[in-house]
């Protein structure tokens, strides 16, 4: 949806491709014979694309495709990571060249996908102190959150019924939550002075970046979505 598919030439390369974009070449991925993703992502490349989506980086030979086409062109990958610094610290070591890597890397997203309440029947409470402390939210406000409905709903008549938005699960539909690592000067002067990631994240929070934990407790406190 960022990119005009009628103005750039945009080519992806996933091994099980879930749908058709429409002006977009979906290339699937099968690993036959002398095939590696390397090699696709190569022949990709040689098309010269504008934007490319690998759904995945097996190896190093990928990877280093990757960063190569990455000075030039843009590239978004997949990898399977518990957070942005565990998949930024995936992608450098995945790669020959370092610096390139470091150099070719704009930015991280980590994402989950939550159950959303509904907003049908959904029921109010506030949370205790403990679970507040817990969420480092303020004990002294009065946070009105909810929760999944566990109980009969009535009609008009005091029957009970089925909510019939949700089915009676307490939940409709999912929403995302997510962390955005960001790049900066300062950033990738400690990546390649080799600091830890307490010494990354200290410099993100800087930047004022936002935690994938904190964003799932902002959807919640705005009742969204559930804490258990």
């Amino acid at each position: 949806r960022a990119h005009d598919a009628f103005t750039n030439s945009i080519y992806t390369l996933e091994s099980n491709p879930q749908t058709e974009i429409e002006g977009v070449t979906i290339v699937p991925f099968q690993p036959t014979g002398d095939a590696t993703y390397a090699k696709n992502l190569q022949s990709i490349f040689l098309k010269d694309p504008t934007i490319v989506l690998a759904a995945d980086v097996p190896d190093t030979a990928s990877a280093d495709a990757i960063s190569r086409f990455a000075s030039e062109g843009r590239v978004y990958l997949g990898l399977s990571a518990p957070d942005s610094f565990s998949a930024m610290d995936r992608w450098l070591s995945l790669n020959s060249d370092r610096d390139r890597a470091i150099d070719t890397l704009c930015a991280v997203t980590a994402q989950r996908l939550v159950r959303m309440l509904c907003p049908t029947c959904k029921t109010p409470f506030q949370p205790d102190e403990g679970t507040l402390r817990r969420l480092n939210l303020p004990i002294s406000k009065n946070i009105q959150a909810f929760k999944a409905n566990t109980l009969p709903i009535l009609d008009k008549k005091g029957n009970k019924i089925v909510c019939p938005d949700c089915g009676g699960s307490g939940f409709r539909g999912r929403t995302g939550i997510f962390e955005v690592l960001v790049l900066n000067d300062d950033l990738r002067k400690a990546i390649r002075a080799k600091a830890n990631q307490t010494q990354l994240k200290d410099i993100a929070r800087k930047a004022r970046m936002i935690l994938l934990v904190e964003h799932g407790i902002r959807k919640f406190a705005a009742g969204i979505t559930a804490i258990h």
